[in-house]
């Protein structure tokens, strides 16, 4: 009686006086064991009758938004149940059962909602040419705000266009820089016709046009790139001491200097990931991940598709993680900072939302899963509840 429609189902029975002997059963039996096995106290100074028809409104709230629902096991054997964008509903997942809590939406929340609400992130980025030039692109129009006979660059609609013209390998080559603040991500074709797809938080330094037999780049943060094929010219991403090998691929690196590792995710192709002494090469599907602050053979493993490329179709998705990865990217995405005063180890959380909510709803959809937010100033203190 796992199944969320189903439940769903019995739950509307129920309400409506219309459940049958049998169906009441399993309903109670299923409540019972989800009771019993939850970390979550369920009989805390509210009555039974009063705790069950708050569940069941849960239940009915969350499970009739579902388009389909697809369950997988996890090494935490938790439960992620992929909702609709429309409705943009999260149920996060704690050691594999639901877990609701009877307390009302924190205060906190509701004082962000009386106060000016933080809005999600935009479009907008910096472009840095050489040493000397910024262009904030956010207050430029569309049309072209580079051209020097060697390269033009176009801006349109959030992405950002290079080309070049006809140029000796003697020519001088100026060094570009995108930078997407916390609360930005951006776009943009560099010369070769390679696509990059920036996150928040990030920067990627470039030549403006490839005279040379590499292609190289720099990366801080998070891409996905779509790398334009040239088997006389490799394209190589280097990334604080590891770098990414490769002739036409998709990929995506996540390589946040708050985080543990650096991860390649490979879609299409094949890419070398290399650090130090170490070289490995990994095939669609799978993964590499190099660790950051400890020198350790680089792993490969089995990639997660959906939540790796998530952020670039608009969603967070988390599988497996713990609180404070899930506090890091909302932090990069809203602009906003998290004190988180404890946490459990032991509890890994899934789900998907959407990146367009504003901050006190995802905060509201967090509160289900007793986390609560208290506002201070420009920063939130995050606490487990009790």
């Amino acid at each position: 009686m796992k199944d969320p429609l189903s439940i769903n189902e019995l739950a509307h029975k129920k309400l409506n006086g219309t459940i049958s002997e049998e169906e009441n059963r399993l309903l109670e039996e299923w409540y019972q064991s989800e009771a019993s096995n939850s970390d979550a106290d369920w009989t805390r100074e509210i009555p039974e009758e009063k705790l069950q028809k708050e569940m069941f409104d849960k239940i009915m709230q969350r499970v009739d938004s579902y388009e389909s629902a697809k369950s997988r096991k996890t090494k935490a054997k938790h439960i992620i149940r992929r909702f609709t964008e429309v409705a943009a509903i999260l149920i996060f997942v704690v050691g594999g059962y639901w877990i609701y809590t009877e307390r009302q939406k924190a205060e906190s929340i509701a004082q962000v909602e009386q106060k000016q609400d933080i809005l999600p992130g935009t479009e907008d980025a910096i472009l840095r040419i050489g040493n000397n030039k910024e262009i904030n692109l956010s207050k430029v129009s569309d049309g072209r705000i580079v051209d020097n006979g060697k390269t033009s660059v176009d801006k349109k609609s959030g992405l950002l266009s290079y080309a070049a013209a006809n140029s000796s390998v003697n020519d001088m080559v100026e060094i570009h820089e995108i930078i997407t603040k916390r609360g930005n991500q951006y776009h943009l074709e560099l010369s070769d016709g390679t696509k990059v797809w920036m996150n928040s938080a990030s920067s990627l330094k470039f030549p403006e046009r490839f005279n040379s037999d590499k292609r190289i780049v720099e990366l801080e943060g998070e891409a996905y790139f779509e790398v334009a094929h040239n088997a006389s010219k490799p394209f190589l991403v280097k990334v604080d001491g590891t770098v990414v090998r490769v002739l036409g691929t998709h990929f995506n690196i996540s390589a946040y200097k708050d985080e543990k590792e650096i991860k390649t995710t490979l879609l299409e192709g094949s890419v070398q990931v290399s650090k130090d002494e170490n070289d490995v090469i990994i095939k669609p599907g799978e993964q590499a991940i190099v660790q950051n602050f400890k020198k350790e053979p680089i792993q490969v493993n089995q990639a997660d598709l959906a939540c790796t490329m998530a952020w670039k179709d608009g969603f967070f998705e988390f599988d497996g993680v713990q609180l404070p990865v899930i506090l890091r990217q909302l932090s990069r995405w809203y602009d906003v900072d998290f004190e988180l005063k404890e946490f459990s180890t032991k509890e890994t959380y899934g789900g998907r939302i959407s990146k367009n909510l504003k901050l006190s709803k995802v905060l509201e959809l967090l509160e289900i899963n007793n986390v609560s937010f208290e506002s201070n100033g420009d920063n939130f203190i995050v606490r487990i509840k009790e």
